[in-house]
């Protein structure tokens, strides 16, 4: 009797628990806040990557070649089709200062505006894992990536012009394209660094 009772209360309590770390993190998600236990985001180490790059392009010429192209604040995935990667995007994580990333997802910031306030460039940033990118080093300068946007239904192609590997909190510096850009920062926490990649809209 007494082992029936220890079974009833030890599966009570794991029942708890694991409602309790369910909530937790779908409380981190809907909320965007850090709670402690719960492992749905989780602070990105490029923090100052990302911001260098902010600032960098924040001087960006507008000019007028880019205004035919359509709004991407809707993009939805990245996909890169000769190497089988196909990566969701999603809405960009700030908690205070910091940037925040849901695993296995890129997260998109917004970079500067044209003179009619369209967002043209944007930074994706996201960590290499089995739930996104195994290994970042296969996409090279020349491959072709697609980003999905509009439910679906529209997608832009981009060229990648320009990949570094660096540490972790060094700036990534590349380019100014006339042209619409992209910014790929995918990390590698465990080696300490991250792989940069410039992309250009294809003409």
């Amino acid at each position: 009797m007494m082992r029936y009772k220890v079974q009833k209360i030890a599966f009570a309590a794991f029942t708890f628990l694991f409602t309790m770390f369910v909530f937790l993190n779908t409380y981190e998600v809907v909320f965007n806040k850090d709670i402690a236990f719960a492992s749905s985001i989780r602070k990105v180490s490029s923090q100052k990557t990302i911001n260098s790059a902010i600032e960098e392009f924040a001087t960006k010429n507008q000019t007028d070649e880019i205004n035919a192209s359509g709004s991407l604040d809707t993009m939805e995935y990245l996909e890169v089709p000769s190497l089988n990667i196909r990566l969701r995007v999603e809405e960009s994580r700030k908690i205070g200062t910091l940037w925040y990333e849901r695993p296995g997802a890129l997260h998109r910031i917004g970079l500067n505006k044209n003179q009619h306030g369209a967002t043209i460039d944007y930074v994706l940033y996201g960590t290499a894992s089995w739930r996104s990118i195994t290994d970042p080093d296969r996409i090279e300068k020349g491959v072709t990536a697609n980003v999905v946007y509009n439910g679906g239904s529209s997608s832009l192609g981009f060229t990648v012009t320009d990949k570094k590997v660096l540490p972790i909190g060094q700036s990534l510096i590349v380019d100014k394209s006339e042209s619409r850009q992209l910014l790929l920062i995918i990390e590698k926490p465990d080696e300490h660094v991250f792989y940069g990649y410039s992309m250009e809209l294809e003409k």
